[in-house]
């Protein structure tokens, strides 16, 4: 089932067209804000694309159902949406990164990694530590 985006604010959004649904594809676009449906029934919103990104895979793979993305570019560009070719989806935020140096430390639940570990952050404290979890399974600061 698809909505159009009438009464949304904003959010991500995917969309298909019927041309796509042989290939299972879709667009993953980022709706910062929009106008109201017009009678054609088409939606100008201001949006950005987002693409599925080899870079923020983790090392062994993503997990049976999810896919990594990065935004196409830093700026939000005026589109026209079709209504019906659009669905509201939601969408987790994770933080990926990769060590750049050794760090060795002994402290209790400081974790000491090596250059080119993967991390993904888990949340960041005001002090500017981050709890992160290694591709591997460790947890610390």
């Amino acid at each position: 089932a698809s909505v159009g985006i009438s009464g949304e604010e904003g959010g991500f959004f995917i969309e298909v067209d019927n041309a796509w649904r042989a290939d299972r594809a879709f667009r993953l676009l980022e709706v910062e804000s929009k106008g109201d449906v017009s009678r054609d029934g088409v939606c100008e919103a201001v949006a950005r694309e987002w693409f599925s990104a080899k870079e923020v895979e983790p090392s062994g793979g993503f997990a049976k159902g999810f896919t990594g993305f990065l935004p196409q570019s830093k700026k939000f560009e005026k589109m026209s949406l079709a209504q019906g070719a659009w669905l509201a989806v939601s969408v987790n935020h994770v933080t990926r990164g990769r060590v750049t140096q050794n760090y060795d430390d002994n402290d209790d639940g400081i974790l000491s990694l090596g250059a080119n570990t993967e991390v993904t952050v888990l949340t960041e404290a005001a002090t500017g530590w981050a709890l992160i979890r290694t591709d591997g399974g460790d947890e610390g600061w």
